[in-house]
C-alpha cells in the first residue's frame, strides 16, 4: 500500500503519505492520531540514530494497519527496550520507544548491529477501506529547486531546519501525551493535529498551548 525510503528532506513528506494512507484504510479520530505519532517517533529515532535514513511500508492486515520502519544504525540498547516507566529527563534515550509502546496496540522490535526493524500495528474499526478522491495539485514549473541543484550552503540549511523540526516535535509530542488535559489550553485532541502542521504547530503547543 505503501513504501518509500526516508531521510531529513523528505520527512514531512513521508508524514503525510502514511497521513493519507491510514485515512484512506478507514483510521480516523484519536486512533489516527495515536498511529501517526508512533509512526513519527519511529521515524524521528531512525533518523537521529539509524543512519539519518531509513524505509518505511505500510500495509492492511486482516483487523488494520501495520507500519514496519526500518533502518541501518548500530542498533537499539537493551536498557532502552526494558519496559518500565517513563525514564527521567536526564536519561539517555527511551523516551520515544514508551511513548510509541503506549500508543500503538502493539509494537514489536527486531534489532542488533545492522540495524533496527520496528514494526506498529493498529486497529481499524470499520472492515472495509474508505475510498476517498483527493485532489492532488501539480507544479511541474514550480520555483522549488531540486535536491541535487541546491548549493552546498542551501543544502547544509535545510538540514539543520530539518532537525530543529523533529527535536520541536518531538518534544511537543512527549509533552503533550504526559500532560493532564486541565494544563493543557484548548483540547489535545486539536493540538495532537496542530504540533505535525510544521513549523507553527510545534512552536504553538510549547509557548502558548500549556499552562503554567
Amino acid at each position: 500500500m505503501l513504501a518509500r525510503h526516508f531521510d531529513e528532506r523528505c520527512l514531512a513528506s513521508t508524514r503525510t503519505a502514511v497521513f493519507h494512507a491510514a485515512s484512506d484504510q478507514g483510521l480516523a479520530g484519536e486512533p489516527l492520531t495515536d498511529f501517526l505519532i508512533a509512526v513519527n517517533e519511529c521515524v524521528t529515532n531512525a533518523l537521529a540514530h539509524g543512519g539519518g535514513r531509513g524505509s518505511l511500508s505500510l500495509w492492511r492486515t486482516n483487523g488494520g494497519l501495520l507500519c514496519e520502519i526500518t533502518d541501518t544504525g548500530p542498533g537499539i540498547p537493551a536498557r532502552a527496550l526494558t519496559e518500565g516507566p517513563l525514564p527521567p529527563p536526564g536519561a539517555p534515550g527511551g523516551r520515544g520507544i514508551w511513548l510509541t509502546r503506549r500508543l500503538a496496540d502493539q509494537v514489536s522490535f527486531l534489532t542488533g548491529p545492522a540495524g533496527t526493524t520496528v514494526r506498529l500495528s493498529m486497529r481499524v474499526k470499520r472492515p472495509e477501506a474508505r475510498e476517498r478522491r483527493r485532489e492532488r495539485q501539480t507544479s511541474e514549473g514550480s520555483a522549488l529547486m531540486r535536491w541535487n541543484e541546491m548549493s552546498k550552503r542551501q543544502q547544509g540549511t535545510l538540514m539543520a531546519l530539518a532537525s530543529v523540526e523533529v527535536a520541536l516535535t518531538a518534544a511537543a509530542a512527549v509533552d503533550l501525551c504526559l500532560r493532564p488535559a486541565g494544563d493543557v489550553r484548548g483540547r489535545k485532541g486539536l493540538w495532537w493535529m496542530a504540533i505535525f502542521v510544521q513549523p507553527v504547530g510545534p512552536l504553538a503547543y510549547l509557548l502558548w498551548g500549556r499552562r503554567p
